[in-house]
């Protein structure tokens, strides 16, 4: 066989000596005698032999195979290839917060409490104080009619659930959180209004929530009509601006509870639940048409005490705080089911063919008292969406009711309840109203336009307030372009200088009434609204992500 043969070769050249090193082969002859070394060799060769040639051959290749392994785990790995992302991916990061200096010359500090009258005996209602706080935000079945109002935006480090005038957002726990946090925490209201550009706007709100301290009245409310209100009483304006006044405190982060408003706060919140009538109403008239306007006041006031009762978070509430829950909880019952029109929206009186203008702010405050836990009847959003529907074109223009012209003021509105209700950013009505006020956008002139009562002259405070909230909602270059005309309109127009006195001549921090609307509230309304836009930087965020 070939497979022997060549194994005697092989013997043949270990005999010969080939195989080894010399050191080795002179060794072996020192070492062995040549009787040992043929007797070695022999049966080295009889046990090859003896082999079969596969095994031999398996053998070999295993070795081989185990060479190549070893060597294999032995040598290093090649490099790997590094990748160095030095931006963030689908995403423009944020703009950084630039302060920028106060523009506005020292400010008194607020109004000393001891101007309150203490002879003025504060309410103190009896009302029940057990509350049943069914809703809490995110339940399955809160989605009304079309998309998830409850819908929230995650955004960086501001995660929030935005409530309608962003006051309240309760987390899991039930505690107050996310806007108010934010603007409770003056670093985190700082990067918000950076991130929003929003810069410039604080000392503006500061001014203005020190002439409302000022001209508060000792029971809690304020007097429009002392304050250049026209065209009625304080029956018709004084409960919906007091509302207004206590909103504009609260959007800033003030409470009853603490802070150097907390006394004038909690008298107007006490004078307001002192207007509740039993049916759960809060106004001085329950009808009247215009001349009492009882929707408006109720709204109001309803979404005023659902934002203070939303802020306490159900921690700890003290009397007053389950008094305000208890208040905002009939006046959100009274809203679904005494005045409301049915199957349609709100108007001046109960169950009055409804009103765009009187329906946002009844949006406006059941959203408010369902994220704050209260029992909201969905049949009032049902209605709101209803009757939206029938006054918004096919170019997402609104109308005040369906026989009048579209208008700005009306468009913004039906934009802002539409969503909160639930559209999102892309739905094809919101992007065309939105496209529709970048038509229109703010200016102090335009809005001292008076057009009488055919509402398309409303461009003042009233307009800047919706158009602003409906577009920091649409977000984007929507907003940045709303933003550019609105916020020097408001802060280059503030008034300044004066006594500071709380005299009628005292306007340091408010602002002129412009359009016909602005002139029904007079300064107190114009005042309240102009804080309440400004404050849209940290106190609304975006409901839908974006």
């Amino acid at each position: 066989m070939s497979t022997s043969t060549d194994l005697r070769a092989a013997i043949a050249e270990i005999r010969e000596g080939v195989i080894l090193p010399e050191s080795r082969k002179r060794w072996l002859v020192e070492k062995l005698d040549e009787a040992y070394r043929q007797g070695a060799l022999e049966k080295l060769y009889e046990r090859i032999g003896a082999v079969p040639w596969w095994v031999i051959s398996a053998g070999l290749h295993a070795a081989l195979f185990l060479m190549i392994t070893l060597l294999a785990v032995a040598a290093p790995p090649p490099p790997e290839e590094t990748v160095v992302i030095t931006a963030e991916v689908g995403r423009t990061p944020p703009e950084p917060y630039i302060p920028v200096p106060d523009p506005r010359p020292p400010i008194f500090g607020p109004a000393d409490p001891s101007k309150y009258d203490p002879n003025v005996t504060m309410p103190v209602p009896t009302d029940d104080l057990k509350l049943n706080l069914a809703n809490t935000p995110g339940d399955s079945d809160l989605v009304v009619l079309r998309g998830d109002p409850d819908n929230r935006s995650i955004d960086d480090d501001f995660a929030a659930k935005a409530g309608v005038v962003g006051v309240i957002g309760l987390d899991r726990s039930g505690g107050p959180s996310g806007c108010y946090g934010l603007r409770a925490n003056r670093s985190a209201r700082a990067k918000a209004i950076g991130r929003f550009r929003g810069q410039g706007s604080e000392p503006a709100v500061e001014a203005a929530l020190q002439w409302l301290a000022r001209h508060q009245e000792a029971d809690g409310s304020w007097d429009p009509v002392k304050y250049e209100a026209r065209n009625g009483s304080n029956t018709r304006y004084r409960v919906g601006c007091t509302a207004l006044a206590l909103l504009a405190f609260l959007g800033r982060g003030e409470t009853h509870q603490s802070g150097p408003f907390a006394e004038g706060i909690r008298r107007a919140e006490l004078w307001l639940i002192k207007q509740q009538k039993p049916n759960g109403g809060i106004f001085e008239q329950p009808a009247g048409g215009s001349s009492a306007s009882a929707g408006y006041n109720h709204a109001l006031a309803g979404l005023a005490l659902a934002e203070a009762f939303g802020m306490t978070g159900p921690a700890g509430r003290s009397d007053h705080d389950l008094r305000l829950g208890a208040a905002a909880q009939k006046a959100a019952d009274y809203s679904t089911g005494v005045h409301q029109a049915a199957y349609s929206g709100w108007r001046y009186d109960p169950r009055e063919a409804a009103d765009l203008s009187a329906t946002g702010w009844f949006v406006m405050q059941l959203k408010s008292a369902r994220l704050a836990g209260l029992r909201v009847d969905q049949r009032g959003f049902q209605g709101a969406m209803a009757f939206l529907d029938k006054v918004t074109d096919q170019d997402g223009r609104a109308r005040y009711t369906a026989d009048r012209a579209p208008s700005s003021a009306m468009t913004a509105v039906g934009l802002l309840c539409r969503q909160f209700m639930g559209a999102r950013p892309d739905d094809p009505l919101a992007v065309r109203a939105a496209e529709s006020l970048l038509k229109d956008l703010p200016g102090w002139q335009a809005a001292a336009a008076a057009a009488g009562d055919s509402g398309v002259g409303d461009k003042g405070f009233y307009y800047w307030y919706y158009g602003t909230l409906a577009m920091f909602q649409t977000g984007g270059e929507h907003w940045n372009r709303w933003n550019a005309a609105m916020k020097p309109v408001l802060v280059a127009n503030q008034c300044r200088g004066g006594e500071k006195d709380g005299s009628l001549n005292d306007k340091d921090g408010s602002w002129d009434p412009q359009s016909w609307i602005d002139l029904h509230g007079g300064r107190v309304f114009t005042t309240a609204m102009g804080a309440l836009t400004l404050e849209v930087y940290y106190r609304y965020l975006p409901i839908n992500g974006r």
